[in-house]
């Protein structure tokens, strides 16, 4: 690498990570790019995770106190930044060699874009997934195809935001940024608990379109400690977050697949909640009918469909 390649800076927020952390620290210092700074942002841990840091020289470490949110030690981390680039990783996932390098080729490239996503596997310490994220996004590997992109394309901002409420295809760690771009933008928003990220990369597609380079960059691990295994929180917050994005988002087409997509949320909160409290459950059904456009005046008559939605939730 040369002195005149452009600083990346990779932020890693961190909690309670002393299992995982050194792993995810080795798997960046192994980047085929080098010119990189890595800075750790702890979220008031409480294990080895300070200890474990602290014995790369080439990290910069900051402590903060609990958030309870992944979006505030990543803001903190882009306000410590001072990159051309960057990304964001969390601190048990694997960074895979060549991520950063084809990242950054993309927007050295793209001058006009500002940020760009890549496709990424599961895996545990029990299993490797046979297929990446994106071979199960139906509606984005059909653009791919029809365009006939092998690689990389770039997603017009208008597409983008009418497909990812359909199927998400972006997490925190897939996204490379211009630096100036995200702090000058609002980044993450710090009264989202979960999908942080999927509100984030809606907001800046209505700012710019997004590059799509279908290449594994990061393995994401599943554990019993990742949050996603709260069915019920991660979908309030779901809820939460494209209610706000709904009074945001002026463009009535992609309205209604805001709307679309809280519908099909709150029948499956209302599912979660139906061995906990039918009231609630039959409150997230209703709404779920309103955002669907079904009349609270037609409950009683509607489609053979709908009332097996009920009955699923009352029997």
């Amino acid at each position: 690498m040369t002195e005149r390649e452009s600083l990346v800076s990779v932020v890693i927020p961190v909690f309670n990570a002393e299992k995982y952390i050194a792993e995810t620290i080795e798997s960046i210092l192994a980047q085929t790019y080098s010119n990189l700074e890595i800075i750790a942002i702890d979220d008031g841990s409480t294990d080895r995770s300070p200890a474990i840091i602290n014995r790369y020289k080439n990290v910069s470490y900051f402590f903060q106190e609990n958030s309870g949110t992944c979006s505030v030690p990543r803001n903190n981390g882009l306000k410590h930044s001072s990159g051309e680039f960057i990304c964001f990783f969390d601190a048990d996932d694997i960074m895979e060699p060549r991520k950063i390098e084809i990242q950054v080729e993309f927007l050295k490239k793209h001058k006009q874009i500002q940020a760009v996503i890549c496709d990424y596997i599961n895996f545990s310490d029990k299993f490797l997934d046979n297929s990446s994220h994106f071979d199960k996004c139906i509606l984005l590997t059909k653009i791919l195809n029809r365009r006939g992109f092998y690689r990389e394309m770039i997603l017009e901002s208008h597409e983008f935001r009418k497909i990812l409420p359909k199927e998400n295809f972006i997490i925190a760690n897939s996204p490379l940024f211009r630096t100036k771009f995200l702090k000058d933008f609002q980044a993450f928003d710090p009264e989202l608990r979960a999908s942080e990220d999927f509100d984030l990369m809606y907001r800046v597609a209505m700012k710019t379109n997004i590059g799509i380079i279908a290449t594994i960059g990061f393995k994401r691990r599943l554990h019993e400690s990742n949050m996603s295994k709260n069915t019920i929180k991660i979908l309030k917050w779901k809820i939460i977050c494209r209610e706000k994005l709904l009074k945001v988002e002026k463009d009535k087409k992609l309205s209604i697949k805001l709307r679309e997509n809280l519908g099909t949320l709150h029948y499956e909160l209302a599912l979660e909640l139906r061995k906990i409290s039918t009231i609630q459950s039959l409150k997230h059904l209703l709404l779920s009918m309103r955002y669907e456009g079904i009349k609270i005046k037609h409950f009683v008559t509607a489609t053979r469909n709908r009332v097996k939605r009920i009955n699923r939730i009352l029997w």
